[in-house]
């Protein structure tokens, strides 16, 4: 298990999205609806405690690590369209920029690596982040399933659970939802992610099924590759990272060389 103590805080969020273009430039910044329902503070909660961060209108976003109101990081943030790009302020750990792909509601707050290099950034933004005040949202989303049973309502909250570190409620939300509608590779992923520790085996499934839907699903890899790892099946594991890493996730290939580097190429391990 020693491989998911040290990452199980990405598996335990981590969701995928259809792979987009992101411009080099930074100039064109657009005001649009996600623009406003980012502002303000999102919670989630860690097997170390309560994470809180705070996005301000005049883009500045603060990390604060253990929800007592002490800023830990600040960075600044950029939106284009859906996707938002993180710069840390001059000192602090991730000197190069990261641009991730973004999903909000009022339910949650999601982001996606789309390029980050930083693991510490990665490590403090994948995730599932819900608001403040989100047992209000949970408890409305428990009234509309109780009269509807509505499989948009059960993915949601979901994914709320996931965010409160309760992937345990989440996924018979992500089971039904499944069942009832054509998931696609984000949501096989997320419930995945729901199955660790206790289901390596369902997690390598459902894995399986997101990359049939799309094989450039760089996070289905990496989920893969931990449940395989862990069962022992350490070559195949190291292929699945290998797969990750070239479908985009670049940080794994420093983050699994320790574990990998028998089992990857030369040729793999030389290229920059």
């Amino acid at each position: 298990m020693k491989n998911l103590s040290i990452l199980f805080f990405i598996a335990g969020a981590l969701f995928s999205f259809n792979s987009i273009a992101v411009e080099n430039s930074d100039a064109q910044i657009l005001n649009n609806q996600g623009a406003n329902e980012i502002v303000g503070e999102w919670l989630r909660m860690t097997y170390n405690g309560p994470v809180r961060i705070n996005f301000k209108p005049d883009g500045v976003v603060e990390y604060d690590f253990g929800n007592n109101k002490k800023i830990d990081v600040t960075s600044t943030y950029q939106l284009k369209k859906d996707t938002i790009i993180f710069m840390d302020k001059e000192g602090d750990i991730c000197p190069e920029k990261g641009v991730y792909k973004m999903d909000v509601n009022k339910y949650y707050l999601a982001f996606s690596s789309i390029d980050d290099g930083c693991g510490g950034r990665i490590k403090k933004v994948s995730a599932f982040w819900v608001k403040p005040d989100h047992k209000k949202f949970l408890k409305e989303l428990n009234s509309k399933i109780s009269k509807t049973n509505s499989t948009e309502a059960r993915l949601n909250r979901a994914r709320m659970y996931m965010a409160m570190n309760q992937p345990k409620n989440a996924k018979p939300d992500f089971d039904y939802y499944i069942n009832n509608e054509d998931a696609n590779a984000r949501v096989y992923v997320n419930r995945a992610s729901a199955r660790f520790p206790e289901d390596m085996k369902g997690v390598v499934e459902d894995c399986n099924n997101a990359i049939k839907i799309d094989p450039m699903d760089k996070n289905a890899y990496f989920l893969k590759g931990l449940a395989l790892y862990d069962m022992g099946e350490k070559e195949k594991g190291c292929e699945c990272f290998k797969n990750a890493i070239e479908a985009g996730f670049s940080i794994l290939k420093v983050a699994e060389k320790p574990k990998c580097a028998e089992y990857w190429d030369e040729k793999f391990l030389n290229e920059k």
